[in-house]
């Protein structure tokens, strides 16, 4: 199941969105400074509610990894979280499985050298949608380490390639799909193979 929402700015809609997250989501919410982290941060948490709720969990059932990684225990469903400007998704499914929402954006120079290999460099050099590209590798990266159990310096490292046909290769053992179904925003998800 994938679900998106706008965030709301509404102050009423946002404090009933929150009376609807976890204690544990209230509680960090509480602690962020700046509005649109908290929106974003409600948003993320209601999606989750809503997922969890319609394949039979509530988010009480959650679990922190020591890396803070949130999941339910026994694994019965995987469930993750992105955001980004003025919306929150969130995903969930019997296999592992990674969600990133980016709008986009320009992403300086220094910026994609840190993050894109060299063969995903030369790509962007020939790319006539070089910002959407880069956002499309960073996002596809961001569903990547959401989904394994990689380090974050290895789904940086990690290699994908854009095909013409919308084709996407990335690393063994996980099928990866974009999608554009929000105006100037790009949807990168990563699953785990059966």
């Amino acid at each position: 199941m994938l679900i998106c929402c706008k965030i709301s700015h509404d102050e009423a809609v946002l404090q009933r969105a929150l009376s609807l997250c976890s204690q544990e989501r209230r509680r960090s919410v509480k602690n962020i400074k700046s509005r649109q982290k908290k929106e974003q941060k409600i948003a993320a948490g209601v999606l989750l509610r809503y997922c969890l709720l319609k394949n039979g969990y509530d988010d009480a059932d959650i679990k922190l990894l020591q890396n803070k990684k949130p999941y339910l225990e026994g694994d019965p469903i995987y469930f993750s979280l992105s955001h980004s400007g003025e919306y929150a998704a969130c995903i969930t499914d019997e296999n592992p499985v990674g969600i990133d929402i980016q709008k986009i954006v320009s992403i300086d120079d220094r910026t994609l050298t840190r993050f894109c290999t060299e063969k995903e460099t030369k790509y962007l050099q020939k790319s006539k949608n070089t910002n959407e590209d880069a956002v499309k590798l960073w996002a596809l990266k961001e569903s990547y380490l959401k989904a394994s159990v990689c380090s974050a310096a290895e789904a940086f490292s990690a290699e994908f390639l854009l095909g013409d046909n919308g084709d996407i290769a990335g690393p063994n053992g996980f099928d990866f799909e974009l999608s554009y179904a929000i105006k100037d925003y790009i949807i990168a998800i990563c699953r785990k193979q059966s």
